[in-house]
């Protein structure tokens, strides 16, 4: 190993992740492949084992990394507390659909292949981040508006979480399949209704 090798190893796994987004962006998911997105970070194909271990890892860095989608989201989880409650859930919900548009044809990508998905579960249960992540923000946040005394302390903060989030999820996967035309509104006045129904089971 040179003496420089090392070093550039960080900005390497991050060219790489950039290429593994931008080939998505502009290709779609189908074109997702280790051969594609070297020739677009301008790396060997090795690079991507060496810094992912497999397509998998890939895959999943992508997912739980790469996405500005999710950056957005874990942000307005981090700004939440300083926002009113109802401004914070149009927020979060708003972000979490952004996040599973974008996430879902990866997600859909990971679901064919078995090999893939036990690879993924395999780094999941080793500690790498997974997709539970945008449902961990959300849970962690509405458990602290619960200390805070903001919202009902009957309320399970998962599982409002998983109602937030799924209905999220589900918007993002109508629009993605159906096409946003066919969807009586559009991502902002949906997630205005998805965190007022979400409220109206929260509020003191």
């Amino acid at each position: 190993m040179g003496p420089t090798e090392e070093p550039m190893a960080p900005a390497t796994r991050e060219r790489i992740l950039a290429a593994a987004v931008r080939v998505l962006q502009q290709r779609g998911a189908a074109h997702l492949t280790t051969r594609e997105v070297a020739r677009v970070a301008g790396c060997a194909e090795g690079s991507i084992f060496k810094n992912f271990r497999d397509k998998a890892g890939l895959l999943g860095a992508v997912l739980c990394e790469g996405l500005p989608e999710l950056e957005a989201l874990r942000r307005s989880a981090a700004e939440a507390p300083t926002r009113p409650v109802r401004e914070a859930l149009v927020a979060l919900a708003r972000a979490a659909i952004d996040f599973y548009a974008a996430s879902l044809p990866i997600t859909a990508v990971l679901l064919t292949d078995p090999t893939l998905v036990a690879r993924h579960r395999e780094a999941i249960r080793a500690g790498a981040p997974g997709p539970q992540q945008a449902h961990l923000e959300v849970a962690e946040y509405l458990r602290a508006e619960q200390e805070r005394g903001r919202l009902s302390p009957a309320a399970d903060p998962r599982a409002t979480a998983l109602l937030l989030c799924g209905a999220a999820q589900h918007r993002a996967l109508l629009e993605l399949v159906a096409g946003p035309s066919v969807l009586p509104d559009d991502r902002d006045a949906a997630a205005t209704a998805i965190a007022d129904t979400v409220l109206s089971g929260l509020a003191r």
